[in-house]
């Protein structure tokens, strides 16, 4: 049988500790990339709810309808039931009018990056945190 040994040398716990390191890094970039993409997502679905249903006829029912489809295509997915597809529409009709303010406006402003940083928050704190408004 062989003998466990435990390396305890300073160069080893050192390089450990650089392995822990660049594993937590990666983990974050990965879940700011998947929260990223999430957003694009949920803003380019709001856009295509607000759209369909102001140019097709198709009726109250049509979200319901949507969530019910989404859901049974996407069981592994949350966040497509009825009351979530209306927040993600009412997400994206109030930012749209935000983000056309926002375009006209910063560039008058020395500090845009500022303006737009805020709102990037404030489109943050309003999807996870919609019982605050």
């Amino acid at each position: 049988m062989a003998k466990k040994t435990k390396i305890s040398t300073a160069e080893y716990r050192a390089w450990l500790e650089s392995l822990k390191a660049n594993i937590r890094r990666t983990q974050i970039k990965a879940t700011v990339s998947v929260n990223r993409e999430l957003l694009l997502l949920y803003w380019q679905l709001g856009k295509e709810i607000s759209e369909k249903q102001a140019q097709a006829k198709w009726g109250d029912g049509f979200i319901a309808q949507l969530s019910r489809d989404l859901a049974a295509e996407f069981p592994e997915m949350k966040g497509f039931s009825k009351v979530n597809l209306w927040r993600v529409k009412k997400w994206y009709q109030f930012y749209f009018q935000e983000v056309k303010i926002v375009s006209q406006v910063v560039p008058q402003f020395q500090h845009g990056n500022n303006t737009a940083a805020i709102v990037q928050h404030e489109i943050t704190r309003v999807l996870y945190h919609p019982s605050k408004i």
